[in-house]
């Protein structure tokens, strides 16, 4: 990181802030800044209010906390150390190439990954000075997480004028959509030119913000980065599909009654940690498909920790949305990486591998496992992870792809990420070779390999440029193709093509088509207007 040198004074419209111009001048950055009062006391599990405006200059020098959230296996590629948490945790933070109000820069908002339960904006991978020195105004945010971001329960739902309860933590995102918009353009930005950029549960956040009403006009770019929320209810318990009001309240009820609560006064008395960790009896359907990287914590339905169709933020299925052509029509980008399960759970065991499969597919087993063998338990171990992999974050993506150029008039782009990051052997994070792991490619858009004592080279700086150029072109114009870049293809569902990331940068075939292929058929989705699955 840079040295920092002298304080830059900005006006909101809640107050004055001190930010930081790096030694070098060339970027200024904002840290900490409130976008919504403190979500505590009265205000747990109550939609994001207003930021209290404050006398004086407040200084927005260090980042704010982040949500409260379990800790993660020190052997995960998504290990990083957020130490400091908080529930008063809505704050953002933006860096900026210059204060010019007439120059109006593109703006990039950034939601985190995390399965709705991890993550924050100090993570120093995916700060946002790079692509500020390289023309975009980019604004991080911590968004409340776990129970306490997503909890809906028939007392929460009847105090609300709306009679809904959840998604606090998508509402908040909203907020700091909304902050963007009154906000940014005293810190150079354009509030007509937003992308929101979101990777993993941020991707998921941003695939259901495009079928939001509360959403619309508030962001003109969506870029979704290994994951989405397009898969139907089948089988209960996996991160891939939504819950229902009445099952997500259902949820809620036995979580409150695991934490004794009596009254919904008692519950916002109880200490964070002990709401967004009691465990719940794993329900005998569910099915073996958690992410060891999350240590004791399952994230998805039925948790109370999870995203919900409660009607008002998220009016429906998402999936239905875009397939119908009710989705915010702006241009997307969206693709995943080669390895996106390197580092997360795997069956050990080739039976027990093949037992679960007939479990959990049925009559579709059989496909499952000619697609994901288990011959051996080395072949399980990769067989595991592809299908974990497939399953929550690559059909994801190709669906969004697929259903967006098909129903929207706006652009849609589609990539493949294969370069595999030097992660040292000797540090203990896998037992075979990561690949390109999941936030591969997140890593390289935000010039992140500095926070890494990896053994980097030139081509690592090579294809970091090259996707920072294509992604700011993308926020910029809403197409990333630019001088000096391949041209990037529009994706055609009748023909597509994914901008390959690997060993060189090109135009290719999707790879992999037949095993999405097997998911679209798994999921049993209804074929979009405008032509058949290719």
């Amino acid at each position: 990181m840079h040295d920092l040198m002298a304080p830059v004074i900005v006006h909101t419209e809640a107050g004055w802030l001190e930010g930081e111009r790096l030694a070098d001048g060339d970027v200024i950055r904002f840290l900490g800044v409130p976008y919504a009062q403190p979500p505590v006391g009265g205000l747990r599990w109550r939609p994001p209010q207003p930021t209290t405006p404050w006398n004086g200059i407040r200084p927005a020098l260090e980042f704010g906390p982040s949500a409260p959230q379990p800790p993660v296996s020190k052997r995960s590629m998504l290990s990083v150390d957020l130490t400091r948490q908080d529930e008063d945790c809505l704050y953002l933070n933006v860096w900026t190439g210059g204060l010019d109000l007439s120059e109006r820069r593109p703006v990039i908002v950034w939601l985190h990954y995390g399965g709705f339960i991890l993550g924050g904006a100090a993570d120093p991978r995916f700060n946002g000075e790079m692509l500020a020195r390289e023309g975009a105004v980019v604004v991080t945010l911590n968004y409340r997480l776990g129970r306490l971001g997503y909890l809906a329960h028939p007392w929460l739902s009847a105090e609300s004028t709306d009679r809904t309860s959840g998604n606090f933590g998508l509402l908040d995102q909203v907020a700091a959509l909304e902050w963007v918009q009154q906000d940014i353009a005293a810190f150079g930005g354009d509030p007509g030119c937003v992308t929101l950029m979101g990777l993993s549960a941020g991707a998921a956040s941003t695939s259901m913000l495009m079928t939001s009403p509360l959403a619309a006009g508030l962001f003109h770019r969506a870029v979704g980065m290994s994951g989405g929320i397009f898969g139907s209810r089948r089988p209960p318990g996996v991160g891939d599909s939504l819950e229902s009001l009445d099952e997500a309240e259902a949820a809620g009820e036995r979580v409150v009654a695991a934490l004794g609560a009596r009254t919904l006064e008692d519950l916002r008395r109880l200490d964070a940690t002990r709401v967004n960790e009691t465990r719940l009896p794993a329900p005998p359907e569910a099915p073996k498909l958690v992410f060891a990287a999350l240590g004791e914590a399952i994230p998805g339905p039925g948790t109370g920790a999870h995203p919900t169709i409660d009607g008002r933020l998220i009016p429906g299925d998402p999936y239905d949305a875009f397939a119908n052509g009710r989705q915010i029509d702006v241009p997307v980008m969206t693709g995943s990486a080669g390895d996106e399960c390197t580092g997360m759970p795997y069956f050990e065991s080739a039976d027990e591998f093949v037992q679960a499969a007939q479990a959990l597919y049925g009559q579709d087993a059989a496909e499952f496992l000619q697609l994901f063998p288990a011959g051996s338990d080395a072949e399980t171990k990769d067989s595991s992870a592809r299908a974990m992999a497939d399953r929550i974050f690559v059909w994801q993506n190709w669906t969004w792809a697929r259903l967006h150029s098909r129903s929207a008039h706006s652009p849609t782009f589609y990539y493949h990420t294969s370069y595999a990051p030097p992660v040292p052997s000797d540090r203990g994070y896998l037992e075979s070779e990561p690949g390109a792991f999941h936030t591969t490619e997140a890593f390289y858009v935000f010039g992140g390999m500095r926070t890494k004592d990896w053994p980097w080279t030139h081509k690592d700086e090579a294809l970091s440029k090259t996707m920072r150029r294509f992604w700011l072109n993308f926020a910029a114009s809403g197409d990333p193709s630019g001088p000096g870049l391949p041209e990037w293809p529009r994706f055609d569902p009748t023909d597509p093509v994914a901008m390959h990331f690997g060993g060189e940068v090109r135009r290719g075939p999707v790879p992999r088509r037949e095993h999405l292929h097997f998911w679209d058929r798994y999921f049993g989705r209804p074929q979009p207007a405008g032509g058949q699955t290719p």
